[in-house]
C-alpha cells in the first residue's frame, strides 16, 4: 500500500509538471499524507523517525506549500517528482524507538522543520522562477517565513535534546550543518538593507533551496549521526 500511493504522489507531481496546473498538487499531497497516516494508526504515532516517512511528509509539505502559495507547477512537480521517486527505492519498514523519543516535542521539531524545509524549497522556486519571468514575486519573503519557523524547530529541538539525552547541542554533522544554515539565512534576509547585495538576493534564495535539499537528503542519508536515517 505504502508503494503504492508514493507512485501516486509521483504520478500526481509529474501531471502538475505537464500540465503546468497546481491543483494537480493536491494529489501527491493527499496520497503521501494518507500513507502517514496510514501508518501512524498502525504504531500509534507518526513514523517520523523514519527516512521513507519523512521524505514523504516533505513531499506532501512541499505539494501543499507549492500549491497555496501559487508557485509554479512545473518546477513544484519536477523537483517533487524526483523527492518522491525516491520513496520507491526505500524500504517503508518501521522500526520500534525508544519512548523517549516519542514525545510531542519530538514531533513538534520535526514537523515544523519538514515545514520550512518545504517552505525554503518554494522560496526558491519563487527566486528561479522571477528571475525567467520578471513576476512580482517576492522569494525573501517566503523564505522569511521559512528562516522563523526553521528558528522554532531550532529551539524546539534544543530542549527535547535537553529532556531527553541531557544536551542541549549535540555535536553531530546535522546539528553543526543547521546552525550554518540558520546563520546563511540570517544574513540573506539582511540583503534588502545593501543596495549593492540586493541584486543576488534571488541567487541567495535559491542557494537556501539546496542548501534545504541536502541538509535534508545528503545530511540524514549520508553523513548519519544522530539525525541518521
Amino acid at each position: 500500500m505504502e508503494k503504492l500511493l508514493a507512485a501516486v504522489g509521483l504520478l500526481g507531481f509529474l501531471l502538475a509538471a505537464v500540465k503546468r496546473e497546481g491543483l494537480l498538487l493536491l494529489i501527491p499531497a493527499i496520497s503521501l499524507l494518507a500513507a502517514i497516516a496510514a501508518e501512524s494508526l498502525k504504531l500509534g504515532y507518526p513514523p517520523l523517525f523514519s527516512g521513507y516517512y519523512a521524505i514523504a511528509l516533505f513531499g506532501a509539505l512541499f505539494a501543499l506549500s507549492g500549491f497555496s502559495l501559487k508557485a509554479n507547477p512545473k518546477f513544484v512537480g519536477t523537483v517533487g517528482a524526483v523527492v518522491t521517486a525516491i520513496l520507491l527505492a526505500l524500504n517503508p519498514q518501521v522500526k520500534e524507538i525508544p519512548p523517549i523519543v516519542r514525545t510531542p516535542l519530538f514531533f513538534i521539531h520535526v514537523g515544523t522543520a519538514m515545514v520550512s524545509y518545504s517552505v525554503f524549497a518554494v522560496a526558491a522556486i519563487y527566486a528561479v522562477w522571477k528571475g525567467a519571468s520578471k513576476e512580482e514575486i517576492e522569494p525573501l519573503t517566503v523564505a522569511k517565513w521559512g528562516f522563523w519557523l526553521f528558528t522554532l524547530s531550532l529551539w524546539v529541538g534544543a530542549v527535547w535534546a535537553f529532556l531527553a539525552w541531557g544536551d542541549l547541542f549535540p555535536v553531530d554533522p546535522k546539528s553543526l550543518l543547521s546552525l550554518g544554515f540558520w546563520l546563511y539565512c540570517g544574513a540573506l534576509l539582511h540583503l534588502p538593507f545593501d543596495s549593492k547585495l540586493q541584486r543576488v538576493k534571488e541567487i541567495g534564495v535559491v542557494g537556501a533551496g539546496l542548501y534545504v535539499l541536502f541538509l535534508f537528503l545528503g545530511v540524514n542519508f549520508l553523513l548519519g549521526g544522530s539525525h541518521g536515517f
